[in-house]
């Protein structure tokens, strides 16, 4: 395509010497300029600088030593950023902010130690535009210090930037309101020097964030005097903003202003306390005189949301404990804010998507509704029973209003629902719903008087709004419903699928998939099933599907993922009760594939579509494998559109699902028979370099090259496809961001296949293992060299490890064990279940079996050994908190099994595994019992000859578990 073409050509001009100081030269040169194409041109060039800086300034992956920004270059580069910044128009500004952020996250302060000095000495100029630009840059870099993790470094770093700034900040500030004061008569200036004013205040956030610093701890009287010129000024307005939704440049500034005293108010509560009580009058003022129109958003959420802050602490019960003062609150505040505008139904009817966002994804952070709600729960913490009583209160008005007329009135209920929803939560999360509800209101009451007659009603079109509110109560309380009364539920969602409204029918298709994720913990257990199982879901699968793929070909809402999200639920709950109804739904989501295939659009719809693709392969052909060729017949043709037009976001996701379908697909019972002719087709292309080139494609890819391995080595080694393969083992290994897969892989060729076919490729592969580790030995390179070759010992035995090494260097199995092995079990590594019964296994033939080397050879390392394995297998004994390893991350084991999620390089596909994995010996379940086993054989052949060494390594506690093994193996 043409786009692909200009990308190439781009990248191609990265190898021009000097390209990024030449784009820089290109900007300067027309940076004045008024012409349109000279405009584009200066605004493209600075789009690929930002691009140039952000792909190649930090490489990640020391391996890869190749880089088109050479030493020169950078420093040409630091030099002249700032001089760029100050001469060319915002559009092209935006584009630097990035790019310097960048370079500074990387190079500020140590390697840019003249950035601070050039910043802090033409800070000092009297041109305002250049002292906005000047601004701009500073705040982009300070902004590292919010929300950053403490440590030496950054307070280091904070403590270089606040010698330097935190005196002229304070100055400049005072400047910035003499001369603001000055300019009353020209709104233009004033809307200049408050963009300046709003900038030096988000750098006073950022230089505070982490700690209040001595200086400004010293100054705060002046800077509250600051905060207070802004917030409490009523003189002339500055220029209004071209955009008319847009909040104007003095309501940005009283914002910041606010975001400053909550962080004081939250962080320094001592220090902020003699002046939070004319703060909090004055926001209070300010916030009954804010309009409601959309451009006021941001200033009336700052305000709700300091106010929040308040009435939610306990230091500040005696400012708002009177009940006069919480109805003063809900009335002036939350009622007004909580009720919907027309901008709000604009949105629900032109914009479904981002409506459905604001309103059910809870991004709506900025949002009045969201705040007042906020606001309320706040009130809560303190006053639950007073705030419920005036709430309710309320509540039985708007219902009132509604009752009287609603087809008028819908707005006020609308209203009440919301304030319900903000009244009764007291704890929720997004994935799990709502743990725990408001004592003094009756949840079940409230939704069998006032939400289950509205979508009960046989027309699913009327009061939208009312609709979409009342399935939205029943996703957010999913957890406190009876499966009766899920099931229940079921019909009327299924019916408002087909509501004309985008909104409502995909709130339907939500709720429905909230209602499937609901788990409960089983009896005596904290092993957790889902409330709706199969036989549940099954009698609704036909009009489920039919109403969910309605809703999937609305054309106000293509690629909807919440409707695909729900379908691979539905697909996952039904398990292989959905095979009466897999052709039609096979059918649909090949269509959609083909559809997208062109123009792939939405990652979050793209990822569950294979996903659900993905469970239909599982399901049925799990069940009914005579219908393999059937998937295959459907699935290759858009499969193989995606390959040929190299549709990259798709590629791994089909390598996936091929690698599925291989791994289901039944063998032909005998070795070197070969593959059917689609996968014989298909396998040299896989080879390609170009695939491996993307970092994106390198588990699938190895995924299926695995599968192909396990289906027919042999006939992969007739068709001496196995040197290719282990070249590809040779490039993964010499990337730390790909090794992991290269020992993955060439695993699974020494459990796929023989000693006699592995013979003349075994030196030279324990060879470049070996170096690889010499060039660096970390405990990432160091587990996964220790885990491949504990699965060769699995495989086969200590003695056929003992040789391989040998081939490389005489008896290095001893170094190697001493030096490199054992000691990264002392560094606590954290292994998969399968990796830890891997090892365990491994580690007992080296340490057991009567031909081991280690026996004949070293047997000083048998007991060392054994202390190794009950690290491995009783780590309880070493750490009071389990981690789980997840795709190489360390992850805290707090997630759904069945939670989805995707990122921008390589995203797994949950439901596309077979339990088809690199277990080398499956027919060993318990790795404990293979120990104690192991041990009473070695026992029975040399009585007492080890007992002593063990008792000697081993801890009590590791003695005692030992002991524990032998007792449940019966042979104690």
């Amino acid at each position: 395509s043409v786009r692909k073409q200009a990308e190439k050509f781009l990248k191609e001009m990265e190898n021009i010497p000097n390209y990024p100081n030449l784009l820089n030269t290109l900007i300067e040169r027309y940076a004045n300029s008024t012409n349109i194409e000279d405009k584009n041109l200066r605004t493209l060039a600075a789009i690929v600088f930002k691009n140039l800086i952000k792909e190649h300034w930090s490489n990640d992956d020391p391996d890869t030593m190749y880089n088109v920004l050479s030493k020169e270059s950078r420093e040409v580069i630091k030099g002249r950023m700032l001089h760029i910044m100050c001469t060319v128009p915002p559009e092209v500004q935006r584009q630097y902010s990035e790019a310097l952020v960048i370079i500074s996250k990387h190079d500020f302060p140590n390697k840019w130690p003249t950035l601070l000095p050039d910043l802090v000495t033409q800070l000092n100029s009297q041109d305002i535009t250049i002292l906005h630009s000047l601004l701009l840059t500073a705040n982009s870099i300070l902004k590292r210090f919010r929300f950053g993790f403490k440590s030496d470094e950054l307070f280091n770093e904070l403590s270089y930037v606040l010698k330097g700034l935190q005196e002229l900040l304070l100055v400049l500030t005072k400047r910035m309101s003499a001369f603001f004061a000055a300019s009353a008569d020209n709104p233009e200036m004033l809307k200049k020097i408050l963009q300046c004013v709003r900038l030096i205040f988000r750098i006073f956030f950022s230089l505070n964030w982490q700690d209040l610093p001595e200086y400004f701890e010293d100054n705060i009287v002046q800077w509250m005097e600051q905060f207070s010129i802004y917030l409490t000024y009523s003189g002339p307005k500055p220029l209004e903003p071209a955009m008319k939704d847009e909040p104007d440049s003095l309501e940005r500034v009283q914002a910041a202003v606010i975001e400053n005293l909550n962080l004081y108010a939250s962080k320094y509560d001592e220090e902020f306390k003699p002046f939070l009580s004319d703060f909090t009058a004055k926001i209070w003022n300010l916030l009954l005189t804010v309009g409601y129109k959309q451009k006021n958003d941001i200033l009336a959420t700052t305000c709700i949301r300091f106010l929040t802050l308040m009435v939610s602490m306990q230091s500040n019960r005696s400012l708002f404990s009177e009940e006069a003062t919480l109805r003063q609150i809900i009335e002036n505040i939350v009622v007004p804010n909580v009720k919907l505008r027309e901008s709000d139904e604009e949105l629900f009817a032109d914009n479904p998507s981002d409506y459905i966002q604001r309103d059910m994804e809870g991004s709506d952070s900025d949002t009045r509704r969201r705040a007042s709600k906020d606001l309320i729960r706040g009130m809560c913490k303190q006053y639950e029973e007073k705030t419920t009583q005036i709430c309710s209160e309320y509540v039985a008005k708007l219902l009132q209003q509604y009752s009287l007329n609603p087809h008028q009135q819908w707005r006020a209920k609308d209203a009440a629902l919301q304030l319900v929803l903000a009244v009764s939560v007291k704890s929720m999360s997004q994935n799990f719903g709502v743990s725990e509800t408001n004592k003094y209101i009756d949840i079940m009451e409230i939704f069998s008087t006032k939400v289950l007659p509205e979508i009960s009603m046989a027309n699913v079109n009327a009061l939208p709004f009312i609709r979409a509110d009342s399935i939205k109560f029943i996703a957010v309380f999913r957890n406190q419903f009876s499966i009766e009364q899920m099931k229940s539920l079921l019909p009327p969602l299924i019916s408002h699928l087909r509501s004309e409204h985008a909104v409502v029918a995909t709130y339907a298709a939500i709720g429905i998939e909230k209602l499937l994720l609901v788990k409960d913990k089983r009896p005596g257990s904290n092993e957790k099933t889902y409330r709706f199982g199969k036989n549940d879901v099954q009698p609704f699968l036909e009009d489920l599907f039919t109403g969910l793929f309605q809703v999937l070909d609305n054309a106000d809402m293509p690629d909807n993922a919440y409707v695909m999200k729900a379908i691979m639920r539905c697909l996952n709950t039904a398990q292989e009760t959905i095979v009466p109804v897999s052709t039609i739904v096979l059918g649909k989501t090949v269509a959609y594939l083909n559809k997208i295939c062109g123009n792939p659009s939405n990652p979050r719809f793209n990822h569950y579509l294979f996903e659900s693709i993905a469970i239909l392969v599982s399901k049925v052909c799990q069940t009914e494998n005579v219908v393999i060729d059937t998937f295959e017949s459907n699935l290759f043709p858009p499969f193989q559109q995606i390959l040929v037009q190299d549709v990259i976001e798709f590629a791994p996701y089909v390598f996936q699902i091929l690698a599925q379908l291989l791994e289901l697909r039944p063998g032909s019972g005998t070795p070197g028979m070969g593959f059917s002719a689609p996968y014989t087709a298909l396998f040299p292309p896989l080879l390609s370099p170009v695939l491996w080139e993307r970092k994106g494609n390198v588990p699938a890819l190895v995924r299926l090259l695995q599968a192909y391995l396990r289906k027919d080595a042999t006939w992969l080694a007739n068709e001496n496809r196995i040197p290719p393969i282990l070249g590809i083992f040779q490039k993964l290994l010499a990337s730390r961001a790909t090794e992991e897969y290269a020992f993955s892989l060439l695993g699974t060729v020494f459990i796929t296949m023989s000693p006699q076919q592995l013979d003349s490729y075994v030196r030279d592969l324990f060879n470049l293992i070996l170096n690889r580790l010499q060039a660096k030995k970390d405990l990432k390179i160091v587990r996964f060299m220790t885990l491949f070759m504990s699965v060769i010992a699995c495989k086969y035995d200590a003695n056929f490890l003992h040789s391989c090494l040998d081939r490389v260097q005489k008896d290095i199995l001893f170094m190697l064990i001493k030096q490199v092995w054992l000691p990264a079990f002392d560094e606590k590594m954290i292994l998969s279940n399968q990796e830890k019964k891997i090892f365990a296994v491994g580690m007992t033939k080296l340490a057991t079996e009567t031909s081991s080397p280690v026996l004949s050879q070293d047997p000083s390392l048998f007991a060392m050994l054994v202390r190794a394995i009950l690290i491995v297998v009783a780590p309880e004994i070493e750490e009071a908190k389990i981690m789980q390893l997840n795709n190489g991350l360390i992850v805290e084991s707090d997630k759904e099994e069945d939670e989805v999620s995707f990122d921008s390089t390589f995203s797994k596909l949950q439901f596309a595994s077979t339990g088809i994995d690199n277990d080398p010996v499956p027919e060993i379940k318990d790795p404990n019992q293979f120990l104690a086993r192991s041990l009473a054989h070695l026992g029975s052949l040399y009585p007492a000859k080890y007992s002593a060494s063990l008792t000697s390594c081993l801890s009590k506690e590791q003695y005692v578990v030992l002991q524990g093994f032998l007792t449940q193996a019966g042979v104690a």
